[in-house]
């Protein structure tokens, strides 16, 4: 199967609190039907996160939906949180990200706040993928 790792950004705001648990609840009748139809094919993941995305701290909502992911999905959430910020808005209108913006016309310190959170999500995901490779290095 294609993938061995999922992450689902989540931004706290109610609505896509709702929305996310209705992914999950889609995602586990999926992977029940696709256990009825194939029984012979189990797939099974390395890794399920969290990513908590667009987190906007001027949100009086933020920090009480946050508190509801972090209830709900527990060891799932990841310990870093990607902000909405100019910068983000500016790289998304181009399709692209912070990583796209090769010199940003705002303030520096806004830009280095979400290339920090960027750099740290990624840190995350690399060592994780690294220790999931050697784990598997080890095995054969």
């Amino acid at each position: 199967m294609a993938a061995d790792g999922l992450i689902v950004p989540t931004p706290p705001s109610a609505l896509d609190y709702a929305s996310s648990t209705q992914f999950w609840n889609l995602f586990s009748d999926l992977s029940e039907s696709m256990q009825q139809v194939a029984p012979e094919l189990v797939k099974s993941f390395d890794f399920i996160h969290v990513l908590l995305a667009k987190v906007d701290q001027s949100q009086a909502a933020t920090p009480i939906v946050r508190d509801w992911i972090n209830k709900t999905y527990e060891s799932l959430v990841l310990p870093v949180e990607i902000p909405t910020t100019a910068v983000t808005q500016t790289a998304a209108a181009e399709f692209g990200t912070v990583y796209d913006i090769s010199r940003y016309q705002g303030s520096l310190k806004t830009y280095q706040r979400a290339r920090e959170a960027y750099d740290r999500f990624a840190e995350i995901v690399d060592q994780q993928l690294v220790a999931l490779w050697h784990a598997n290095q080890e095995a054969e």
